[in-house]
């Protein structure tokens, strides 16, 4: 390398712009790195010269920075595309540490994310549309997307996301860009890979309320020619919990069904008597390869593991019209769950796990390659990916003192998923986009449920104390086409015309392997039901965008979207249901419109958004859990209708340096259409339960009803801080207040299941180097302890059946957010 190329280094003209998130003296770095880079491979700068380079915000007098984003499957600035989307950058996501698909939702207003207690894991939604988590086999209408690749499961709530540079949540309809499963949005997770510098970064923190400790670190850098490594790990390790677990110890009864003998079975206390006490290790590895300027490779391998001690450490008996038997009941962080007699947990592998003591353990797998090759104007790109997980737990479903329901679970899921997308960039009014996707998955769930008393010694071992047991699996094979084409046919003017068809099969099967004879009148043994699904779809979506100068665009827009059918591996063969007609359910579709203007004034120190959009939902997919007969039906609702307006703002204000205030707000109406719908317990025919339905069963007409979680209003405020402290320091200091109207945790109309309007509250102090050497944080998180309430459903045994000329409702379970935390972060570069 000529002497010159050092002289040069820190004075050479290049892209200094700082990066999302990049402090000046990163965006000096990056300054002296590309004028290397020049130097070495002057092809390589001048290829990549256009496409890095957001506009700096380490200069204040630069105004706001630019945000890059992928929503369209191409790098350009959100104030360009043509769509409502809300990013997180690397600074607000280890700022607030947004680690993980919940500590996201608590950012972003409109979304709500519940973490279930069984089947998928996770209901996932956003603009009041998405599945309730109790069926597996419902995959979420809000598609999560880590670095390209779709992950389709709800367990992806258990997943780590650490190392982040990027979080974009796109709301709408996405087909087009992101395939099925994103009739609502797509949380997009970008992570981040090896930069043309050496970095070691080294994490502690204490979260005080949990008593839990965390620890990260990166490795980063250059180790070769066009070669770059990334190692980041990740470990949090709670001592404690947020929530107290105050179950006593205590005995549980069984009957032999075959000698009719009867046994106590001591219960211990839980241990540990604090939830969800998670112990999390994760790693991922990123290795780039630029062997010449035209082609790019990267390689992710993950590996995350998870273990924590419920996984229904957030479900609490919330709203009660009949007697509560002595459990507490109300807003509350403690639960009443039991561990499982060990004698009993002895003769089976899942439940002797930890001694028949509640856990989740989820371990994870993920490789992902992704290639770029650019041929002048016309690039190639290709993502393959596999992933999977592994997931047993042991859990409590009676939430209550007096033991009564216990269940184990094992699920596997395995993907594997390869797409080819080629794009062009000709300096002509035309430009094309297209692609092939290809998916293959597995996904196996076994349980066994031992409740009331279930023994029966006759049986093999490992089913004497069920009442039941689970078999399921579902295949499933997915191949999409896709294409775009974009026509600049006046300056300033894009007409954007695309499609996307999708063909899917799944084939399923069901079966409940050993049934205790007690029981064989509600869940008939050796049942086994089989389906074999196909399903195929065009979603197309057009959008007309103006710019008329560089600071605005407006956009008219006409959007599709798709989620697929198919089967609910967690259900119960019922011999009071309808057979397959419980388990398949059909696909989810939508359509509408959307409209909206996004403007930079105030020379780049004021950024403006309004979004207005409706669109109508075809079959929502929605689960319905039978509390009288203990079994779940999976539905189609008939439609819905989502309709609101979206405005959000960021300004630099300036007459005081170093600030930055943020705002939203969103109004949105979502009700149902047309939905004959299960009916409630207690519910009346004086309240809409009539025999309405396929061979006289009950139903209610839920026309015109909210959908769940779908709040009316919903705001934001948000505040940075920086003030230097002398030449070698800075202090900062965020807040965040988010608030969000009343609204329905039912997808049923339930009337008292209505999360009351609250406001919540997030803040963060750091005391840091000037040259981001070091830095001290304080985050705190619902600082009000404001409890908060995401899904409810009846509890079993209480409430009359349901249609009746008087009738009274069940029990409320709810499933609540994150108490108050305070954690205190040590962060040093080296």
């Amino acid at each position: 390398m000529p002497r010159s190329c050092f002289t040069h280094a820190g004075s050479e003209a290049s892209p200094s712009r700082a990066m999302p998130g990049q402090s000046a003296s990163a965006a000096a770095v990056r300054a002296s790195m590309w004028a290397l880079l020049a130097c070495v491979a002057p092809e390589a700068a001048a290829a990549e010269k256009p496409e890095a380079a957001p506009e700096s915000t380490a200069d204040e007098n630069a105004g706001l920075q630019r945000i890059i984003v992928t929503a369209r499957k191409v790098r350009e600035d959100v104030q360009n595309v043509p769509a409502a989307v809300v990013t997180l950058g690397t600074e607000e996501v280890e700022r607030f540490d947004v680690s993980s698909l919940e500590k996201t939702a608590a950012l972003t207003p409109g979304l709500i994310i519940t973490r279930g207690n069984s089947g998928s894991g996770a209901s996932i939604s956003l603009r009041g549309i998405g599945p309730n988590f109790s069926s597996i086999g419902i995959e979420q209408s809000v598609a999560v997307v880590v670095d390209g690749v779709y992950y389709g499961q709800g367990r992806v709530i258990d997943e780590s996301f650490f190392d982040v540079a990027q979080i974009e949540i796109l709301k709408g309809p996405q087909a087009l860009y992101w395939g099925k499963n994103s009739t609502a949005g797509v949380v997009s997770i970008t992570t981040e890979n090896p930069g043309r510098q050496r970095e070691l970064m080294a994490r502690l923190g204490y979260e005080f309320k949990a008593d839990e400790r965390m620890l990260g670190f990166v490795v980063s850098g250059p180790v070769g020619e066009g070669v770059g490594l990334r190692l980041a790990v990740n470990a949090r390790d709670m001592q404690g919990g947020y929530v107290s677990n105050e179950a006593p110890a205590g005995t549980y009864t069984t009957v032999d069904a075959a000698s009719g003998e009867v046994a106590t079975h001591a219960v211990p206390a839980p241990s540990p008597g604090e939830l969800p006490r998670e112990r999390v290790l994760a790693a991922r590895l990123t290795a780039t390869y630029k062997p010449e300027p035209t082609l790019e490779l990267a390689l992710k391998a993950s590996a995350d593991r998870r273990r924590s001690g419920s996984t229904s450490w957030n479900d609490r008996l919330w709203i009660c019209p009949n007697d509560s038997n002595g459990e507490p009941c109300g807003e509350g962080f403690s639960v009443r769950q039991n561990p499982v007699p060990a004698d009993i947990a002895a003769t089976r592998p899942y439940m002797n796990r930890y001694g028949g003591q509640l856990y989740t353990l989820y371990e994870s797998q993920g490789l992902t390659l992704r290639a770029d090759k650019s041929f002048g104007q016309v690039t190639l790109s290709s993502i393959t990916n596999y992933q999977h997980f592994d997931y047993s737990a042991l859990s409590d479903y009676d939430f209550s003192a007096t033991p009564a329901i216990w269940s184990d679970e094992h699920d596997r899921y395995h993907a594997y998923s390869q797409e080819l997308r080629l794009n062009t960039s000709f300096d002509q009014p035309v430009n094309f986009m297209g692609g092939l996707y290809l998916q293959g998955t597995k996904l196996e769930f076994a349980q066994g449920s031992a409740l009331f008393g279930a023994d029966n010694s006759a049986a093999a071992p490992s089913d004497r104390y069920l009442a039941f047991s689970k078999d399921s699996a579902t295949r499933g094979r997915t191949t999409a086409a896709y294409a775009q084409l974009s026509w600049n046919f006046m300056p300033g003017w894009e007409y954007v015309l695309g499609g996307r068809y999708t063909a899917e099969r799944k084939t399923s099967y069901f079966v409940q392997p050993y049934v205790n004879p007690g029981f064989a009148v509600v869940y008939p043994p050796g049942a086994r039901l089989d389906a074999d699904q196909k399903f195929q779809d065009f979603s197309p979506a057009t959008t007309l965008s103006w710019k008329p100068s560089s600071e605005l665009t407006v956009y008219a827009g006409y959007k599709t979207g798709y989620k697929s059918g198919g089967f609910s591996n967690s259900a119960t063969i019922s011999a009071f249901g309808n057979g397959l007609a419980d388990l398949a359910f059909g696909p989810e579709s939508v359509k509408g419109i959307e409209l909206g203007a996004k403007a930079t004034l105030l020379d780049n120190r004021l950024r403006l958004s309004a979004d207005a959009y409706r669109y109508r939902y075809s079959d929502l997919q929605i689960d319905f859990y039978d509390a009288q007969r203990l079994s779940l039906e999976t539905t189609n609702a008939g439609s819905a209708v989502v309709k609101g307006v979206e405005l959000a703002a960021e300004y630099l204000p300036p007459a005081i340096s170093g600030l930055k205030l943020t705002g939203s707000a969103q109004y949105n109406l979502a009700r149902y259409r047309d939905y004959i719908a299960p009916c409630y317990a207690g519910q009346t025919q004086a309240e809409g339960c009539l025999p309405t339905g396929a061979n006289g069963a009950l139903r209610q007409d839920l026309g015109g009803r909210p959908t769940a979680n779908a709040p009316l209003w919903t705001a934001s405020l948000g505040a940075d801080h920086t003030q230097a402290l002398g030449p070698a320091m800075a202090l900062g200091l965020s807040a965040r207040v988010r608030y969000s109207s009343s609204y329905s945790v039912s997808p049923f109309g339930q009337p008292l299941a209505v999360q009351p309007s609250y406001v919540n509250v997030d803040a963060a102090v750091r005391l840091a180097a000037a040259d981001d050497r070091w830095q001290v944080a304080l985050i705190g998180k619902n600082l009000g302890n404001t409890f908060v309430v995401s899904s409810a459903f009846d509890q079993s045994g209480t409430g009359s059946p349901s249609g009746g000329e008087t009738g009274t409702p069940a029990n409320q379970f709810g499933l609540f957010a994150p108490p108050r935390s305070v954690a205190l972060e040590l962060t040093a570069r080296f």
